[in-house]
């Protein structure tokens, strides 16, 4: 317990920039650290949308993002529609990408997860959980328990990348019950994180922050 209350008392210094709002998931099909070229048409088309150029890197495990995608937040709450319109040349470059924002807004590229689910989620509470495996196995068991945990029809997986992936939980519960509810039950899966409706968050398998606050113009990858 005392390493729960740890890790959100350290978020407190990103509490100060605010939380992020709104969330960009983006996957690659190739190597996220051969990738500079993509993340940098992403980043010039965002400044020169003239939104804030300082962002938030999500930490999925220790050691940096999944081998093939990232996902970068902002305070700002701001509408996918608006972003997809002002990132779209570069989003299409892209394997995959989703939008979310804490309203339960959301867009995504053909033949995503994520519309689905909201239509048949009323009302909407957008609990994001974050996994990651040291290799490229999906730990299935692990998932399916996870899952049953929170309840299956409530806790969907709606992004994927080679080494983890991305569930939504239709829950309002706050990130400090649902980590309790979890802390046993992540067998096989090797780094957790969530991040609640208000934008607190908890990690399992791994100390410090899941948010690193950057300008864009350091938003590179070396290689593992």
């Amino acid at each position: 317990m005392a390493r729960l209350f740890d890790h959100l008392h350290n978020e407190e210094r990103y509490k100060a920039h605010r939380l992020p709002q709104t969330f960009l998931y983006l996957r690659t099909s190739i190597a996220i650290e051969h990738c500079d070229d993509l993340i940098e048409s992403i980043c010039s088309q965002w400044t020169a949308k003239g939104w804030n150029d300082v962002i938030h890197l999500l930490r999925p495990k220790d050691g940096g993002t999944w081998k093939d995608g990232l996902v970068i937040g902002t305070p700002m709450v701001i509408d996918p529609e608006a972003i997809r319109g002002a990132l779209e040349p570069a989003l299409t470059k892209f394997r995959e990408w989703m939008i979310i924002n804490l309203r339960g807004e959301c867009c995504e590229s053909s033949g995503g997860m994520i519309s689905s689910s909201f239509q048949a989620w009323e009302p909407l509470s957008v609990f994001q959980i974050f996994l990651a495996y040291e290799n490229d196995q999906t730990p299935e068991r692990g998932l399916e328990l996870l899952r049953k945990t929170l309840g299956e029809d409530r806790c969907v997986p709606i992004f994927w990348f080679r080494d983890g992936r991305i569930l939504l939980f239709n829950s309002p519960q706050p990130a400090a019950t649902v980590y309790n509810r979890l802390r046993s039950k992540v067998q096989g899966i090797d780094f957790v994180c969530g991040a609640d409706s208000d934008g607190d968050v908890f990690t399992i398998g791994w100390d410090g922050p899941i948010w690193e606050v950057i300008p864009l113009e350091y938003l590179t990858f070396d290689p593992p």
